[in-house]
């Protein structure tokens, strides 16, 4: 039997998960699964850190530990179109909408509704994209070290050096 991809399980995942879920909890999961694989893509592109904890992208002071600046940045870097930017931000405004208002959270709501036509449909096909990029991104190489910095190796060749002219 075929592997599924990553992408078709995170779909199955996303749409058991959502389907059990009321409107608020769904769109909650749903911007929770979208920022994982934003994590998860800007992990992947990004120079590997050393460190087990990403400083950049994980805890309470990481400049880019936020669904906001995920979006921003996977677009500065060129990994997400302008429309895909655009569009993760409003569904972060809906998140956003339904996690801080006591009523009227279900997509019933008119102003729910007029700015997102089928959530899950959306949701379900941008979480496919993502997981899909992911698979095939490269992660950017560290960069050569500048001119004027000692390599390990030219400290190697100095030491034989010296060490052949005492000889």
């Amino acid at each position: 039997m075929a592997r599924k991809s990553v992408a078709y399980h995170w779909d199955d995942v996303f749409d058991t998960e959502f389907a059990k879920e009321s409107d608020r909890a769904g769109v909650i999961i749903a911007v929770a699964m979208l920022d994982r694989v934003l994590e998860t893509i800007l992990k992947a592109y990004l120079v590997p850190t050393d460190s087990p904890e990403d400083s950049l992208l994980e805890g309470a002071y990481a400049p880019i530990a936020t669904f906001n600046a995920r979006i921003d940045l996977a677009y500065r870097l060129g990994l997400i179109s302008a429309r895909f930017c655009r569009d993760l931000h409003l569904i972060r405004r809906i998140r956003n909408d339904f996690a801080h208002n006591i009523s009227s959270c279900n997509f019933e709501d008119s102003s729910v509704h007029s700015r997102i036509i089928d959530f899950q449909m959306i949701v379900s096909w941008m979480l496919w994209c993502l997981w899909s990029q992911s698979e095939e991104i490269h992660s950017t190489e560290p960069s050569d070290i500048e001119w004027g910095y000692w390599t390990e190796e030219m400290e190697e060749d100095i030491e034989k050096e010296i060490k052949e002219q005492k000889r």
